[in-house]
C-alpha cells in the first residue's frame, strides 16, 4: 500500500456524504410535507391568521426545500458521472467493482455488504479497499 491515499478517499467520500446528505434532505421534507398537511384544515373550519401565516410559511420552506434538493442532486449527478469515469479506468475489476459498490452505488453500502457481494471475507475486503484508493490515488493524484 501506497502511504498516502487521502485525496482519493476525500474525493470518493465526498460522493457518498452528498448521497447521504441528499436522502437526509429529503426526508426533512417529507416530514415538513406532513406537517404542512396536519397544519391544514377543512374548509368549513375558519383560519386564524396565525395558522394561515405557519402554513405559508411552511410552503415557502418546502419550496427552498425543493431548490436545494435539486441543487444537490445535479452536484451529485457531475460528480458521479466523473468518478465513474476515473473508476472504470482502474484496472483491476476487484477495485473497479469495491469503489463502484461502496462509493458509488445508489443506495450506500458498507464494507461489510460489499464483502457478502463481492463472496470476499470483510477482513480481506477492508484490505483490498486500501489497495483500490491506493490504486485510485495513483492514478488520478500523483504526486
Amino acid at each position: 500500500m501506497i502511504k498516502d491515499n487521502r485525496q482519493a478517499r476525500a474525493e470518493l467520500e465526498g460522493l457518498r456524504e452528498l448521497n447521504v446528505r441528499i436522502d437526509a434532505l429529503i426526508t426533512e421534507k417529507e416530514k415538513l410535507a406532513a406537517r404542512v398537511t396536519s397544519l391544514a384544515r377543512p374548509l368549513s373550519e375558519p383560519v386564524s391568521g396565525t395558522r394561515h401565516s405557519d402554513i405559508a410559511n411552511a410552503a415557502a420552506k418546502l419550496a427552498d426545500m425543493d431548490k436545494e434538493i435539486d441543487k444537490a442532486i445535479d452536484e451529485y449527478s457531475e460528480r458521479k458521472k466523473r468518478i465513474l469515469i476515473r473508476i472504470n479506468a482502474i484496472t483491476d475489476i476487484r477495485y473497479r467493482t469495491l469503489l463502484f459498490l461502496y462509493y458509488a452505488n445508489t443506495v450506500p453500502l458498507r464494507l461489510h455488504e460489499v464483502a457478502k457481494i463481492m463472496h470476499y471475507q470483510h477482513s480481506t475486503i477492508k484490505v483490498m479497499h486500501g489497495y483500490a484508493l491506493d490504486a485510485y490515488q495513483r492514478k488520478y493524484f500523483p504526486p
